[in-house]
């Protein structure tokens, strides 16, 4: 993962946008219907500066009834506060069977609607808005209605959303620059999705899409919905306010056989604490490959984030600014696969050696801790190994629950295998290719004296507390292995680079690392009396001093 500067605001709907909340008149659009029997159509529907006059194939009407004294004519000066609605919400019959007609709506240029509503049942097209390249404004709600399958706005520069985007039914796509969203993103009708191809501002025009000028601003949360992000020959940034319900982020690919090795960076800025039980990953319907492009999430919020899903499919890493980001750490490893080809004829799955047949779930990248806290999400079933590519370390806290030798959570960072499938030839031809595992490093910057901290939970006196009486003998006597690694990818630290947290029940107790061949191990000990530990450094000395007099000698 690249290394992305640490400042980010944190914002919400009050600092993105002063909402407005007047509103003078509701507008529905009223178009000539083809005639009986006739297939369906697409209805071009032109936005002059006129508004709404009588023309090009259609006009606004107001109320119940389509007349001339409830239609909108020649120049409307206050409809900056109005509420625009079209589409076409009930079908014709036909010989062939019910159909719907497309709208098409076409801007000349920059518009701001109070508020706008797609209607439609249709399957392709049924409400659709080209914005050639122009700016829309919507000072209140966009609410994408009925059960329509499809509703769009193309080549729009830069969205802006007031308050709510309201994706009622299945999807909603936008193609374009910018969106930028005051409220929250959700469907009060089940669970939708949004599409977005996002190709960022010109360098002349904003400075360029980065992570302090992304694609997309949420200031409020996500709710139910799942936002796929398709982005072509650049990275994308976009900053959400949290994830609750179902909601859920994807990278998709560019295409059914691209080749696009840019990165999707969902950055949460949670002001609040959010979870989300959505399947989160890189998909593409048709083929797959680790160069289509990646997704990372990025944690730089106030509060916390929650993935409980056990499928968290991505491996463009993590990184951890503030606040903190929880994941199901028991990733099931049955959801992970891709084809290679077009013809989904060689499956990639991911096994823990060669030749094996125990599935694991691809590296997530790298875990870049620059502050704040990673951990696993709270539950009893999400105890796992997460497999990273790397840690890399410079501030905050590394939390893993100890609760007992069948219940831990821990890190991977050991190899593993492709089991490649390929079917091209007519028959199954198995090979296995080595994906090489990493290792825990602390960071080019990081401080003086920095220590890799841990903080540990759970039952852990009841198993992991050595007496030194030779009776602890849980690996050896070196405790849980909380990272594994292989002996080649050993890291240059030392147990002295590590700290964890003391535990208080009567005496303290603190944690001991132990640094071996292949991974990371703690156990907890009692802390010394004083008395000891004056003991122990006045021993210290005496042999010290021994030794210098030998030398001299």
């Amino acid at each position: 993962m690249k290394n992305i500067i640490s400042y980010f605001p944190v914002l919400t709907a009050t600092t993105l946008f002063a909402f407005s909340s007047a509103r003078a008149a509701d507008w529905t659009l009223y178009y000539d219907e083809p005639a009986v029997g006739s297939p369906a159509q697409s209805i071009t529907v032109q936005w002059p500066t006129a508004v709404g006059s009588e023309r090009e194939g259609g006009y606004w009407y107001t109320g119940s009834e389509r007349t001339s004294e409830t239609s909108m004519k020649g120049w409307l000066s206050d409809y900056e506060n109005d509420n625009f609605t079209f589409g076409t919400p009930t079908g014709r019959e036909t010989a062939s069977g019910t159909v719907y007609d497309s709208i098409l709506l076409y801007l000349d240029s920059d518009t701001t609607f109070g508020s706008l509503t797609f209607l439609g049942n249709g399957w392709d097209n049924s409400a659709r808005i080209y914005a050639q390249n122009h700016n829309i404004t919507i000072n209140s709600d966009l609410i994408k209605d009925q059960v329509s399958k499809n509703a769009f706005i193309n080549n729009v520069n830069v969205l802006t959303v007031k308050n709510d985007i309201d994706i009622r039914g299945a999807n909603f796509s936008v193609v374009g620059n910018q969106i930028l969203v005051g409220g929250n993103l959700i469907s009060t009708a089940g669970s939708s999705g949004i599409f977005l191809e996002l190709n960022g501002l010109p360098e002349s025009d904003s400075g360029g899409i980065s992570m302090q000028n992304p694609n997309m601003i949420i200031g409020g949360y996500v709710d139910n919905v799942t936002i796929n992000s398709k982005s072509i020959n650049a990275d994308s940034y976009y900053c959400i306010g949290g994830l609750t319900n179902n909601a859920a982020i994807r990278r998709m690919a560019p295409g059914s056989a691209a080749s696009d090795d840019h990165i999707s960076y969902f950055v949460l800025t949670n002001a609040q604490d959010y979870s989300t039980n959505g399947a989160s990953s890189e998909v593409n319907n048709n083929v797959w490959t680790p160069t289509s492009g990646k997704m990372s999430i990025i944690m730089n919020g106030t509060a916390s984030q929650s993935f409980t899903s056990a499928s968290m499919q991505f491996q463009g890493g993590l990184q951890i600014i503030s606040g903190a980001l929880k994941i199901n750490f028991n990733q099931d490893g049955n959801s992970y696969n891709y084809k290679r080809d077009a013809a989904k004829l060689i499956d990639v799955t991911f096994v823990t050696r060669d030749g094996g047949s125990t599935r694991t779930a691809f590296s997530h990248g790298n875990l870049e801790m620059l502050g704040g806290a990673f951990s696993s999400t709270d539950s009893s079933s999400s105890y796992g190994a997460f497999r990273l590519a790397n840690i890399i370390y410079s501030s905050g806290t590394i939390s893993l629950r100890l609760e007992s030798e069948t219940q831990f959570d821990s890190l991977d960072l050991t190899s593993y295998y492709n089991r490649v499938a390929d079917s091209t030839s007519g028959n199954e031809v198995i090979t296995y290719e080595r994906v090489n595992g990493g290792t825990i490093s602390l960071s080019d910057g990081a401080a003086a004296g920095t220590k890799v901290t841990f903080e540990f939970s759970g039952n852990i006196l009841d198993w992991l507390l050595d007496y030194e009486d030779g009776s602890f003998d849980i690996n050896g006597g070196k405790g849980a292995k909380i990272v594994s690694w292989d002996a080649e990818n050993k890291t240059a630290l030392s147990a002295s680079d590590f700290a964890g947290n003391w535990i208080t029940q009567g005496d303290d107790y603190m944690p001991v690392f132990t640094v071996a061949d292949d991974g990371l191990y703690v156990r907890y000990t009692v802390v010394p009396e004083p008395a000891e530990v004056a003991a122990i450094l006045g021993a210290l000395a005496l042999a010290a001093a021994a030794l210098h007099r030998r030398n001299r000698n």
